[in-house]
């Protein structure tokens, strides 16, 4: 209520010694929102140490949203040893409850150490999303591994242009990876 000025001006002061109260009684989703607090300083002084204390006791009980930041809080080293393996459990846990930044969080450390499909399904987010300019990137680095459904994916984005300029003959040619030619007008000009 008062960290979103629901129904009352908003105070984030209060609304975290709301949390805290219920933080204490064990509620796992105020301990969560707690632990937000601490992380990013809204009503209270920033304290990595607080947040990440709060964040454990909410993950472990289950909640998605701690398990995200927590795994976040392993990712940066905030208060904590940097540990990717740590992260990537903790971001699991809330995937697996379907939290889409979880997902996201994860599909992104995997992607970035090199793991093709990670980049492809990435890169499928972005694409779903029409962030072209991030979908290109890695579906291009997904498809420079062999990942089929990369290359179809960025089939779909040079033949249908989305996202991208446009010269009077079709597709930006300078933006096409090595070894893409104008295939969608050779096909138009089988077809005659």
């Amino acid at each position: 209520m008062y960290m979103q000025g629901e129904g009352v001006a908003r105070d984030d002061v209060q609304a975290a010694e709301w949390f805290r109260k219920a933080a204490e009684q064990g509620n796992a989703e105020a301990q969560a929102n707690l632990g937000f607090v601490y992380m990013v300083g809204r009503g209270v002084a920033p304290d990595d140490a607080q947040a990440v204390g709060w964040l454990r006791k909410a993950a472990e009980q289950g909640n998605a949203i701690a398990q995200t930041n927590l795994g976040l809080m392993y990712s940066e080293g905030r208060s904590l040893a940097k540990d990717r393996a740590e992260a990537a459990r903790w971001y699991q846990k809330a995937a697996e409850q379907d939290n889409a930044e979880a997902k996201t969080r994860l599909h992104r450390a995997a992607a970035e150490h090199g793991t093709a499909l990670a980049q492809f399904y990435l890169g499928e987010m972005y694409r779903k999303s029409r962030d072209i300019a991030h979908a290109l990137h890695w579906h291009q680095k997904a498809a420079a591994q062999g990942h089929i459904g990369a290359q179809v994916g960025l089939g779909l984005i040079y033949r249908d242009g989305e996202g991208l300029a446009k010269d009077d003959a079709g597709i930006e040619l300078r933006s096409l990876p090595d070894g893409f030619a104008r295939w969608p007008n050779r096909g138009a000009q089988k077809r005659k």
